[in-house]
């Protein structure tokens, strides 16, 4: 080959432009789909596809006052999707987007609105139910019953086919209304506003009652009392409430007096309290709307012209052990209500009143003794007073001889150094005098710290050192040791103290999206919980997790460490780097432009086929 064919070659690699170029691409947004959702308070709207499909982009969504007008920013508003609040309601909503990664310029969606209030919805109703004649203030439940500024938008309220009586909104998602008179049976609940109006459901069913019957007195209980009142009786009968589950009442007489009190506790129970009234017997009379009751013999109190002779004669045994359990005869009067049923309505040893108690007669009930220390004074309540106190009416706990007994502690579980308060319950802690009877308590086979006496059955011990492990407690008196078992057990636990130091490792730190990174906890003093912060909005709170970043950028990725000695003072932070992978595309070019005409990137082929010419040239001529 002579200098001239180089020389020609070289020329035509200039003219025509035979390179490879390297090309980096760089695709423009050019358009998103139509907002999907409706324009309502309370609906998600979601962005459209982007195009070209697979685009990545960030998000803003923006409002305007008309369709053509000025779109703001909506605070926030950043991501695929946004729900639409009573704020927006008459405005209209489009999304932009611009392209982020591999993708450059912006688009905007089409807008949509004007955004409509929310139809509203009832949830629930209380109470579900009233009386035919009307008037029951109903608590609505639900949303949509404001217009978006709080206030009310509530147009009506409708029982069935019939408006309620009057309606006050109390908040979006609350409103009471008045039912309006209506034939017994179901109806739906409606709210309307000028969104609509709220479907029916089983949620929003109210039911009507029939007007309450008049009252009935069945009986009483207690059927006597003192002359100078206050005792509570029990009436019996129907027709007490309004058919919606609450008192119809209007008040109760003794004879021409009326009640002291009256409790409403169910249609045919309520209580009243006598007031006070001359000896003799009257009946008892209830009056409600609907009318009084009867006069009978069932409704017949009375009044024993003061206080009756309750008295306490004597007991039998008059003594039983601390811990209680004994059956005691009381003997004496008053015990009676006067129609051959207890009158009692509780007994009293000292201050704790009886496990229980039997009626046997009036001048006899059976009563088993509490827990208790020293001699005690046996009194009988009824409604007439309390038995007085006399020789008759003591009672001496009697000193246990027996072993004391563990039932639980509490807690279970403390450190190893010892230094917990556990508070131990069972039975024969003390002398039988309100005194402490505890020698000392062992843990396992070290004794504790120390110990305090609260009663016979409560003491509290400060756990001492021992090793890692479950021991018994165990307490013991001159009488003997409790037995072990499942509820004396305290389990000594290793603590830890120190606050993890937090770090990690990540791998890889960097490389093209997507890049799937695999974190690994190196924190030390045996962290117990994780909380990672992958700087992308994603988080974890497993030990070594792993994460996918899809979008290129610098992300700082923090980690903080807990256990039982605390959290750790800072956060760890390491970052990670993810770049846009780029596409090499082979092009085949024509140049036809003189050299002097070219720019930029285009340039760098002609000097580069220039430059490979100069070396072909030079070649030659070494050779010849």
């Amino acid at each position: 080959m002579n200098f001239k064919t180089v020389f020609f070659c070289c020329v035509m690699i200039v003219l025509f432009g035979i390179v490879v170029l390297p090309v980096s691409a760089a695709t423009a947004i050019s358009g998103i789909g139509p907002i999907s959702g409706s324009p309502q308070v309370g609906s998600v709207l979601v962005a459209g596809s982007l195009v070209p499909s697979g685009a990545t982009a960030s998000y803003q969504w923006k409002e305007s006052p008309t369709s053509g007008g000025t779109y703001t920013s909506i605070a926030g508003a950043t991501t695929t999707s946004y729900t639409v609040v009573a704020g927006d309601a008459s405005k209209f909503i489009e999304v932009v987007v611009t392209g982020t990664g591999s993708y450059t310029g912006a688009a905007t969606s089409g807008a949509v609105g004007p955004v409509t209030e929310a139809t509203p919805v009832v949830t629930s109703i209380s109470p579900s139910s009233g009386p035919s004649t009307g008037g029951t203030t109903v608590t609505i439940h639900g949303s949509g019953f404001s217009n978006g500024a709080g206030a009310s938008n509530v147009n009506y309220v409708m029982f069935g086919s019939i408006q309620a009586t009057s309606n006050t909104f109390i908040s979006d998602s609350e409103i009471t209304a008045t039912s309006p008179a209506a034939s017994a049976g179901t109806v739906n609940i409606g709210v309307t506003t000028p969104a609509g109006t709220s479907a029916s459901s089983s949620n929003s069913q109210f039911t009507y009652v029939a007007s309450a019957s008049i009252p009935t007195v069945t009986g009483l209980s207690p059927i006597i009392g003192p002359s100078s009142g206050g005792t509570t009786v029990t009436i019996y009968g129907s027709g007490f409430s309004n058919g919606a589950g609450a008192s119809n009442v209007n008040y109760i007489k003794f004879g021409s007096i009326q009640a002291t009190s009256n409790t409403f506790i169910s249609d045919s129970e309520i209580t009243a309290t006598s007031p006070a009234a001359s000896a003799g017997t009257v009946n008892v009379i209830v009056t409600t709307p609907a009318g009084t009751s009867s006069i009978s013999s069932s409704d017949q109190f009375t009044y024993t012209g003061g206080a009756s002779s309750l008295s306490v004669s004597s007991i039998s045994p008059s003594n039983g052990p601390i811990n209680g359990g004994t059956s005691v005869t009381i003997y004496g009067s008053g015990f009676s209500n006067g129609a051959g049923a207890s009158n009692v309505n509780y007994v009293m040893f000292g201050g704790t009143q009886a496990t229980s108690f039997r009626f046997i007669s009036d001048s006899e009930i059976i009563a088993i003794s509490p827990g208790g220390y020293g001699t005690v004074n046996i009194a009988v309540n009824t409604p007439v007073g309390i038995s007085a106190s006399s020789s008759g009416s003591q009672f001496t706990y009697s000193t246990v001889s027996s072993a004391p007994t563990l039932y639980t502690i509490s807690p279970t579980s403390g450190p190893l150094n010892g230094g917990t308060s556990v508070a131990i319950y069972g039975s024969g802690f003390s002398n039988g005098a309100g005194a402490s009877d505890v020698n000392y308590v062992m843990f396992g086979s070290t004794q504790a710290t120390s110990v305090t006496f609260i009663s016979d059955s409560e003491i509290t011990a400060i756990s001492p050192d021992e090793a890692a492990g479950t021991v018994s407690v165990a307490v013991t008196t001159p009488y003997g040791t409790t037995t072990s078992s499942s509820s004396s057990q305290f389990t000594y636990a290793a603590v830890i103290s120190t606050a993890p130091t937090t770090s990690f490792l990540a791998s890889p730190s960097s490389g093209p999206a997507p890049l799937t990174v695999q974190f690994t906890d190196t924190s030390t003093n045996s962290p117990t919980s994780w909380n990672w912060n992958f700087g992308d909005g994603s988080s974890s709170s497993i030990q070594n997790p792993s994460h996918t970043y899809q979008g290129a950028g610098t992300y700082t990725v923090s980690l903080t460490t807990n256990n039982n000695g605390g959290s750790s003072n800072n956060a760890f932070t390491q970052s990670i780097t993810v770049f846009a992978q780029s596409t090499i595309t082979p092009v085949m070019t024509t140049q036809t432009m003189p050299v002097s005409t070219q720019s930029g990137l285009d340039a760098v082929p002609v000097i580069g086929a220039f430059a490979l010419c100069g070396l072909i040239v030079l070649a030659r001529k070494n050779r010849n």
